[in-house]
């Protein structure tokens, strides 16, 4: 905002608008009460402030701005000292707890008094401006400024002695910082017309300013909807970006972070490594629409179902991770890129999802106070990496938001690391997000077979059965003859549920991979002979398989699994003992021996074997469900159910198409 924008702000009005001087005035109501007020009807001579301003008190005296040879007298002492000769009387209309507002009806206004018009709208980046009597200044009708950051609906509201304020009440996210005494004041848009009141900081979320959002105050008042139409303007920074920004949370943990969509034809996004942690897979959620308007509540996306998402690659000095989405919202978009990196001095627009507040796809004001090398990595030996230094609100340990121009190109990542001091915050800068995205070009657009297989991988680690088939396919396309695909193509399709294609894909690898390497398709011959009760057939390839390679811990986990259902439980855990010591890190030798525990009717044994599966592959279903029923026989119904909800999670996030 200009300084000329900013002189109708404090200065008595001299071209028919409304100074917001003009329109305020100090509230202060019985021995505590200390806020602020604005004329929102000056014919009826109408007050509007907070019902926290004014609680109870029968006693409430009200203020206005002196001047004196034109200019605002600001000095506190001085209205002190005035006090009986400019208080003015009252008549408390009524008051609203669950709106946090208030009306009162001055008996009389000063001459230069004016009113203040409601908006017709409010919308995140919107500039916004303030006048408060804080209690810890020697001045009043301190003038401050900011920006929306979100308008959503609290449903907790906010606490105030033994109530809580605004409970259910729309309030308005703003970036500007207020203190006890500023309650009850007017925020205002650039055309001098209300769109909240200031009504109480948000420690929780890293001190961000609520205010009374602006339908509320409408209906307070009774006023009938503004007809008035918006302001057409231009796309703000902000919406040209939200599309190509999603959510993400931890499967292990409710904290969220924020992602950017960097190639949407090929569901690939950017999030932080602070973000995924040690997992392999997350969780992602897409902003939604209605009428081409965001749902900012969180309480719109509690039952939305999320969707899985592949950590594809981590880099900790970045602290940056790419990941594959298993599907994406027709809304969204690829973000572009900027040319040029930004530079110090710039103002910017960050988009995040901070922690401790009841709303999402939060705006920022930020700008550049310098560039420079910062540790992001939580060990100091992976080195530093180059960042904007940015004056930046709080995140609330949110990272991963894009940081973008005015034309909503992408400058920078949130690192999510915040300065020594408060509100200066850490971007990864462009240069660095360039050559990480370089670097994973394979996972991007990946072009020769190796960088198919390398996905191919991830998405087996997960249990992505189809998506890996299919990735293991594009590899053969390019080279029919690869050796390490052909091995585990027709285990992939098999664990996709495609039994007849498994097998016909089995019988075509043994014709092209030397005999060294067919234990893999063999064993694919197995379990289908397995699967079909032919325990003869299945015994046959097991041998086959053996004699290629007698340390193969795969085909003494299939051995021991015929030898249980033959009821050989001896036989059967001697060879589940010898596929642990083959491979102690492979989750199927333990999960075959705890169902060799389980004949036995060795519970507590069983218990411990699955539960050292799951830690090697958490992602598989039928694992949960086992854990599931051997709580059930211990008698431990509440975690036999949890652990069925979560295999039934896991099944639903697995069916990736």
């Amino acid at each position: 905002m200009t300084v000329l924008a900013l002189l109708w702000l404090l200065l008595p009005s001299q071209d028919g608008r409304t100074s917001l001087v003009d329109a305020t005035v100090w509230v202060l109501a019985g021995a505590e009460g200390r806020g602020t007020g604005w004329v929102c009807n000056r014919e009826r001579r109408w007050i509007v402030t907070n019902y926290h301003v004014v609680g109870d008190a029968n006693e409430i005296d009200l203020i206005f701005p002196e001047f004196r040879d034109g200019k605002l007298v600001t000095d506190r002492e001085s209205y002190v000292r005035d006090f009986n000769r400019l208080r003015r009387r009252f008549r408390l209309i009524r008051r609203h707890l669950t709106r946090d507002l208030a009306s009162i009806e001055a008996q009389t206004l000063p001459d230069q008094a004016k009113s203040l018009g409601l908006a017709a709208s409010t919308y995140p980046g919107q500039a916004v401006c303030l006048v408060g009597n804080r209690r810890d200044l020697d001045t009043l009708w301190n003038f401050n400024r900011g920006k929306v950051r979100q308008s959503f609906h609290s449903k907790e509201g906010i606490p105030w002695r033994t109530d809580r304020l605004a409970k259910g009440c729309r309030l308005l996210a703003i970036d500007s910082l207020v203190h006890e005494g500023d309650s009850g004041g007017p925020v205002v848009n650039d055309r001098h017309e209300v769109v909240g009141v200031v009504s109480a900081v948000l420690f929780q979320a890293q001190q961000i300013t609520a205010a009374i959002e602006l339908d509320e105050l409408r209906a307070f008042l009774e006023e009938p909807l503004n007809k008035t139409p918006p302001e057409k303007r231009e796309p703000t920074p902000y919406e040209k970006a939200l599309r190509s920004v999603i959510l993400v949370e931890s499967q292990s943990s409710r904290h969220r972070a924020t992602g950017i969509i960097v190639n949407a034809q090929r569901k690939i996004a950017v999030t932080t490594l602070s973000a995924v942690g040690s997992n392999d897979r997350v969780l992602s959620m897409f902003p939604r629409w209605d009428k081409q308007i965001v749902l900012p509540d969180i309480a719109a996306y509690v039952r939305q179902p999320r969707v899985s998402a592949v950590v594809m690659a981590k880099d900790s000095r970045r602290n940056l991770a790419l990941v594959q989405l298993g599907s994406i919202s027709t809304d969204a978009t690829s973000v572009d890129l900027v040319d040029q990196p930004a530079r110090t001095g710039e103002s910017l627009h960050a988009i995040g999802n901070p922690n401790g507040i009841e709303a999402l796809w939060l705006y920022s004001a930020v700008h550049v106070r310098q560039t420079g090398k910062v540790v992001l990595s939580s060990k100091k030996e992976d080195g530093s990496a180059e960042v904007l230094i940015l004056q930046s609100p709080a995140a609330g340990n949110d990272s991963g938001g894009p940081i973008v121009n005015t034309r909503g190109e992408l400058v920078a990542i949130a690192s999510g690391k915040e300065g020594p001091e408060s509100q200066v915050a850490y971007a990864l800068g462009l240069a660095e997000i360039q050559a990480f995205l370089r670097e994973h070009r394979w996972v991007i657009e990946p072009k020769v077979a190796e960088s198919y297989v390398r996905r191919m991988e991830r998405f087996r680690r997960v249990h992505w059965w189809n998506e890996a088939a299919n990735e293991a396919k594009e590899a053969i396309r390019i080279d029919p003859k690869h050796a390490a695909t052909w091995q585990l193509l027709p285990e992939l399709t098999l664990q996709s549920g495609n039994k007849s294609e498994a097998l016909a894909l089995a019988k075509k690898a043994l014709e092209i991979l030397p005999p060294r390497l067919q234990s893999g398709p063999l064993m694919t011959l197995a379990r289908i002979r397995l699967l079909e009760s032919n325990s003869s057939a299945a015994g046959e390839h097991i041998q086959s398989i053996l004699l290629l390679d007698p340390k193969c811990a795969p085909a003494f986990v299939l051995r021991a699994a015929l030898h249980r259902l033959a009821v050989r439980v001896d036989l059967a855990m001697k060879d589940a003992d010898e596929a642990i010591w083959l491979a102690p890190n492979a989750a199927e030798g333990f999960a075959e021996r705890s169902l060799i525990h389980v004949a036995r009717k060795d519970y507590d044994r069983a218990l411990d074997d699955v539960n050292r599966a799951i830690e090697l592959d958490p992602y598989n279903p039928a694992l949960w469900e086992s854990r599931a029923a051997l709580q059930l026989v211990r008698g431990e119904k509440g975690k036999s159910s949890d652990d069925k909800k979560a295999a039934e999670e896991l099944r639903k996030a697995n069916q990736i198409r």
